[in-house]
């Protein structure tokens, strides 16, 4: 089915020339305004071709190659790296696949380019060795190596993810299976015209395909074919919304104009239509809507939802797409919306509140699986009016949950594909800034006194550390006209990634961190605050650090996520702070016998209890976006996963007091406990497992339990609004139970995931004065307790 598609940019660029060295200016942070031009193309797509060539020309290449990623980078332009069969052997003959899956992982496409029997540089590979030329032109006997599916098991080395975008000869006889997408040209010949297409559906080779069409910028042989900014710039102003431009870059462009590159950058940043891959670009195409103009059609065959807590009048039509194959289904209290997804769908973010919205992005990992969902860079919003699940967006792509500030009207979006933040208009979540600062984050940020402060994630990709970038692992300030006012970062011996989300109690910021990555991992002989806690004032200087364990990071000894990271978020409760490590901070004393944390701290991070948990590797304790939380007493709520008695796992509810005195309140075996309880009414708390959500009381007694939409994990946490409880899990399923018999979140002073339901992070003077605990209160203590 043809499909529509959301604003993105493909720019194909063949190399067969030798390489001269460059690196990119370092770049200020240049966000867009609002009065800058925009245009009403759906996409721009950026693509480039890794032309055939001996391994003599790649390798003089690929410094070139690299500095060209590096500019596209800065520019946050994404690029659909389309590889031919000698860039494949170089990349594996080198040992370059970390740096090419570090591009993938950053946003950029691998596709795939082929000269097929007909091209006068075929690469080897067809269905039809027959057809091969030898009349000395073209190819001369003995060139065949293969069909298509061994050129396509090239790949495997290289990426996990399936090749769905293809530039090539031949399409006919050798469409391989599973591509979904053709950017070439409409005809014989090049053609500027070729710049802007409407996607259409066709078949090559038995195989249904999207193609779309692209045009060479500044190519030499292309003489009049090719085109130029200021074409460019009348395409962008003269596209309609179901048209795309495809723009191609290849030897003649780098090796003749490569001072021609950063002004298309910027041209297409002036029109916020940053470059974009081909498969994002041309799969967010969506079906064309079918239903009467200005009203949303409903999923077919299945029930129109009716919202708990709603008057019974007639819903204003959304300006919006809807998820148009979502799945709606009642069972009891509970109805479920499910989504399409694949087995990378990793959905960590809690939901917020914006007037009749409830808003949260999806996000997928891309760590052995099968590759991308439809809905991987949609932002979310369920309609509490209506019902129904729309995509607010579709540009973008995060993991961690949106700050409302409402004040300014604003949403803060921290992004892990796109941009660095994305500042929206409360209003229609139109775009009013992005922020990039050369890196992304995948932790919240907080509003205070007119500035939004946001982290950053230190990878140990080349992005990051080849140059070091010296904007990862960083703290920074953002005034309302999207300029850097602070910044903390590793010109301030601070490096540190950011995964834990900023939170403040109005005076000061709490941050908790991850790695201190400089260049290469475990760099532990100097301080850089990693895997620490630091308290900072407004103008980011350091004030505090709690380091606990081994000096900065403690690395368990094995590859991959290994160190020490603070969990969650920071929990403030007026007179202390609660401080939750997702992995061990130092070896154990007996072998085999680790631990992990959580720490009560005073205000000036001085260590009053803590309260260590039995840990094993293969056994994530803590969710990467869980943290305790505090009911009106004081006391701390936390989930954690810990072995069983048959080396499996169970998830564990429990209860703390200031004091570190824990009660164990709930468990569920087999299951994995990383979503941050939410307290309600100031009796209650609701505990969310594997596929289940269970109502507590505060001493642990079940008071309603129910069974979700799948038996998928829940990573964020459950949130209510009017009496309705809405938990999302991993899988992108959305849970709304209603008739709970809850209200609200009471008068506890950390009840949720970020605070509040405008996920603030922020904990004022007036919220956070516990009341009196009551005597009778009975407690039972866990035996691994260490004050």
């Amino acid at each position: 089915m043809l499909r529509r598609f959301f604003p993105g940019i493909v720019l194909s660029l063949c190399m067969l020339i030798p390489a001269v060295l460059w690196l990119p200016r370092a770049l200020a942070v240049t966000p867009s305004s609002p009065e800058d031009d925009v245009t009403q193309a759906h996409g721009v797509f950026l693509t480039f071709h890794l032309e055939v060539a001996d391994l003599a020309h790649v390798q003089a290449l690929w410094p070139k190659l690299v500095n060209f990623m590096d500019l596209a980078d800065a520019y946050n332009a994404k690029v659909s790296l389309q590889f031919s069969e000698p860039w494949l052997r170089y990349v594996e003959e080198k040992e370059l696949s970390a740096t090419v899956q570090a591009w993938e992982a950053s946003g950029h496409e691998i596709a795939l380019h082929h000269h097929g029997p007909t091209h006068k540089f075929f690469d080897g590979y067809t269905e039809r060795p027959d057809l091969i030329r030898t009349d000395g032109w073209y190819a001369t006997p003995g060139i065949y190596k293969g069909n298509m599916a061994k050129l396509m098991s090239l790949f495997a080395g290289l990426t996990d993810q399936p090749i769905l975008a293809a530039g090539m000869s031949d399409a006919d006889i050798d469409w391989p299976a599973g591509v979904l997408y053709y950017a070439t040209k409409a005809g014989e010949d090049n053609a500027k015209s070729d710049l802007i297409s409407t996607p259409v559906q066709t078949t090559y080779n038995g195989h249904v395909v999207i193609k779309v069409t692209n045009a060479g910028y500044a190519i030499d042989h292309l003489g009049d074919a090719a085109v130029t900014l200021a074409d460019i710039e009348n395409a962008l102003r003269s596209a309609s919304s179901d048209q795309v431009l495809g723009i191609v870059v290849n030897d003649d462009t780098i090796s003749k104009h490569f001072d021609e590159i950063e002004p298309l950058f910027q041209l297409l940043a002036r029109y916020d239509a940053q470059a974009r891959t081909i498969a994002d670009v041309v799969g967010s195409y969506q079906p064309v809507p079918t239903a009467t103009p200005g009203a949303n059609p409903s999923p077919t065959s299945t029930p129109t939802p009716t919202p708990a807590g709603t008057p019974t009048v007639t819903p204003t039509p959304q300006p919006f797409p809807l998820v148009e194959d979502a799945v709606y289904t009642q069972r009891g209290d509970v109805r479920t919306i499910t989504i399409p997804h694949t087995d990378c769908a990793n959905l960590t973010a809690s939901p917020i509140q914006v007037g009749h919205w409830l808003i949260y992005p999806n996000h997928e990992h891309n760590r052995n699986c099968s590759g991308p969902g439809p809905y991987r860079h949609a932002l979310f919003g369920y309609n509490l009016d209506d019902g129904k699940l729309y995509r607010l967006r579709d540009d973008a792509a995060g993991e961690a949950t949106l700050t409302y500030a409402d004040e300014r009207n604003t949403l803060f979006w921290n992004t892990t594909f796109g941009g660095t933040v994305f500042m929206l208009d409360d209003a229609d979540f139109s775009l009013q800034r992005k922020i990039s600062v050369q890196t992304t984050s995948d932790s919240s940020g907080v509003f205070l006194d007119g500035l939004y402060y946001f982290g950053t994630v230190n990878t140990p990709t080349d992005t990051c550390q080849n140059p070091i970038n010296a904007n990862c692992g960083g703290v920074f300030a953002l005034d309302a006209q999207g300029q850097i006012v602070h910044s903390l970062n590793t010109h301030d011996d601070f490096r540190a990634w950011i995964g834990t989300s900023l939170v403040s109690d109005g005076d000061y910021l709490y941050i908790g961190s991850a790695k201190q990555t400089k260049g290469q991992e475990q760099v532990e002989e100097v301080y850089l605050h990693g895997c620490s806690v630091t308290k900072v004032d407004k103008a980011l200087n350091v004030l505090a650090t709690f380091d606990p364990g081994d000096f900065a990071c403690y690395y368990l000894p094995y590859q991959g996520a290994n160190a020490d990271s603070v969990a969650g978020e920071i929990t403030l409760d007026g007179a202390g702070l609660w401080v939750q490590y997702v992995r061990p901070n130092q070896a154990p004393e007996h072998a085999g016998q680790f631990q992990v944390t959580l720490y009560r701290l005073d205000r000036d991070l001085e260590e009053q209890c803590r309260v260590s948990f039995p840990f094993e590797p293969q056994t994530q304790a803590v969710g990467f976006y869980a943290a305790p939380t505090v009911d009106q007493h004081g006391h701390a709520y936390l989930a954690v996963t810990v072995p069983d008695e048959n080396h499996t796992r169970k998830g564990q509810l429990l209860k703390v007091t200031p004091d570190c005195q824990t009660t164990l309140l709930a468990e569920a075996p087999g299951s994995f406990a990383h979503a941050s309880p939410t307290l309600a009414d100031d009796a209650y708390v609701l505990f969310a497992t594997d596929g289940l959500l269970q109502i507590l009381t505060l001493e642990g007694q079940v008071v309603r339990s129910y069974d979700l939409a799948t038996d998928a994990r829940v990573l964020s946490t459950p949130t209510l609004i009017n009496g309705a409880i809405y938990v999302v899990q991993e899988d992108g399923s959305l849970n709304i139970i209603e008739h709970s018999g809850l209200q609200g979140y009471g008068q506890a002073i950390w009840p949720r995931y970020r605070h509040d339901n405008r996920g603030t992070g922020v904990l004022s003077s007036d919220q956070a004065t516990p009341t009196p605990m009551p005597p009778e209160e009975h407690r039972s203590f866990l035996p691994w307790v260490r004050k």
